[in-house]
């Protein structure tokens, strides 16, 4: 009788054990620095208000992402497709949420091509357009699949600095 009863009670914390989920580890938050340089635009269809405000539509940007994961350095493309508008009654230019993808050929430790798609807002003072402000999160693929890109400096004007939550 004891031997059954045994026999029950583990084979019921067998099943317990086999029921209960599985708890994934924490996601690590890695700092990342982003700069992106060789800047292109081109297209869009542009229409001004009479108060002389300028909506661009349709546009193409295209440029090299250079993007600092903890102490590695990666280079790869970006793709935009865009909307803005050039306000020069306040002085500012500003790109409204739209896509962008950054994709990274193989390289340092990506044994395979890794892209970054999301959304992006920013805006420039035409007067300093090094006084950018942006804010972006992008969801990673390939080599960065399931990883979540941060990058921001809204608060803090200078370099896009900010996160990757990995998985």
């Amino acid at each position: 009788m004891k031997k059954t009863v045994l026999v029950i009670a583990v084979a019921l914390m067998a099943v317990a054990m086999l029921a209960t989920p599985v708890l994934a580890a924490p996601a690590e938050k890695v700092p990342v620095v982003f700069v992106p340089s060789n800047v292109v635009t081109t297209g869009g269809t542009v229409n001004t208000t009479p108060s002389g405000i300028i909506h661009v539509n349709n546009a193409e940007r295209t440029a090299t992402a250079n993007l600092k994961i903890g102490s590695v350095w990666y280079r790869g493309s970006i793709h935009v497709d865009l909307d803005y508008i050039i306000d020069p009654i306040k002085g500012t230019t500003t790109q409204h949420y739209h896509k962008i993808m950054m994709t990274f050929p193989v390289q340092n430790d990506l044994t395979e091509v890794g892209t970054f798609e999301g959304v992006l807002k920013w805006t420039v003072e035409l007067a300093n357009p090094t006084g950018l402000a942006a804010h972006a999160v992008l969801q990673g693929a390939g080599a960065f699949e399931g990883q979540t890109l941060w990058i921001s400096n809204m608060h803090n004007p200078g370099p896009l600095t900010g996160w990757l939550l990995v998985h």
